[in-house]
């Protein structure tokens, strides 16, 4: 009508992404078929540079083709788990306790701790009343007898990584983590991005600090976990992560750059860290058949498996775990990190068999796109 002006066409902006397709596409085949195979609600992939914050690929699934979206039944398939999923994450946490512990200089290299019970008593360690008669277990319960810190790793020793973490001031052990990025918001710009959960410092105390060592009672997004211990794959240097490597117009090109987000350590810590964290894929850590397959390459790694948290009462699911593995390579020069993740898989529970074997295929696929070399 009169009363409106006609809108011209023109022309928009183009995104240049730095997700690399033959590798997107790999991870994309591969992810599907482990999920499938393990029987999870859902799987999650995302591969870094960690010297740049680059994400090489990000993948879910089930997942959605867009020209289509009307076909999805599930509404929480429309979300990008990696970015908006926010989780529990377990294990994963331990070499970052560890990186702490070292930089605080109250832990030193050698420490070694002797678990002779499989257990830690609350009590015992903080003299909290409420915690009288209450237990941290190790995943099997059972001793593991003189643990170093590499042996903690390699055994995901929760009773040994707790006490480590109680080495260290628990103020100065909150103000680590949120310099290793939890509890701070990324921004990657993507939609639905989340943020993790992470009790203000004011109600921090030791129980927290022990329960934080092993992975629990602190959240994150998928992307803050791999963000965080990129840390340590990049000699104590945290990338911002992103995925527009570029925006242009008939007019401009704008250019995005790497960014130094934080370094909570030093590069000193940050490389004994990622050597202990090679005795997960070398001396047993993981199942023997993919110590076997991955042999040759230098990777640094370490699983988690995470509860699941009630949504409507207090505690965990008796029958549910969430698996991550979190590992990078080289270990001494990393050009990659990856973070495979498996939701609620119904085969096993544990991250060794369900997701490690992701890893291991999606790694040994793309190392050669990556010039990924083995070890003379």
């Amino acid at each position: 009508t009169a009363e409106y002006e006609p809108v011209l066409p023109r022309s928009g902006k183009d995104f240049t992404l730095t997700i690399t397709p033959a590798i997107q596409n790999k991870v994309e085949k591969i992810l599907k078929e482990h999920v499938e195979k393990t029987n999870s609600k859902s799987g999650s992939v995302i591969v870094m540079n960690p010297k740049t914050g680059e994400i090489i690929s990000m993948a879910n699934y089930p997942t959605y083709n867009p020209n289509e979206y009307w076909r999805v039944s599930d509404p929480w398939i429309f979300k990008n788990l990696t970015v908006a999923d926010v989780y529990e994450y377990g294990s994963v946490q331990k070499p970052i306790t560890v990186s702490i512990a070292l930089e605080s200089g109250d832990v030193a290299k050698d420490f070694t701790c002797n678990d002779q019970t499989g257990y830690l008593d609350l009590y015992e360690v903080t003299k909290y009343q409420d915690l009288k008669g209450r237990k941290i277990y190790q995943w099997d319960k059972r001793p593991d007898g003189l643990q170093t810190l590499a042996d903690m790793l390699k055994n995901s020793s929760n009773p040994c990584i707790a006490r480590t973490a109680l080495e260290v001031d628990f103020q100065y052990f909150y103000k680590k983590l949120k310099e290793f990025g939890i509890g701070n918001f990324i921004g990657i710009g993507l939609q639905e991005e989340s943020n993790s959960y992470l009790k203000s410092d004011a109600q921090w105390t030791k129980l927290d600090t022990i329960t934080a060592s092993y992975g629990q009672g602190l959240s994150a997004t998928q992307l803050q976990v791999i963000s965080a211990l990129s840390t340590i794959a990049n000699h104590g240097k945290r990338m911002r992560p992103y995925i527009i490597a570029s925006i242009s117009d008939e007019k401009e090109n704008i250019k995005f750059e790497p960014q130094v987000l934080s370094e909570p350590i030093s590069a000193e810590t940050a490389d004994a860290v990622a050597e202990m964290m090679t005795h997960v894929i070398e001396d047993g850590g993981i199942n023997e058949l993919y110590i076997k397959q991955l042999s040759g390459y230098y990777i640094a790694g370490k699983t988690g498996t995470a509860q699941v948290a009630k949504k409507d009462g207090v505690g965990y699911e008796e029958d549910k775990t969430i698996t991550t593995f979190v590992g990078f390579a080289p270990a001494d020069d990393a050009k990659m990190i990856m973070l495979t993740r498996l939701e609620e898989p119904k085969n096993n529970p544990y991250a060794s068999v369900t997701v490690v074997p992701m890893w291991t295929e999606i790694f040994l696929n793309i190392a050669n796109d990556l010039e990924i070399s083995k070890r003379n």
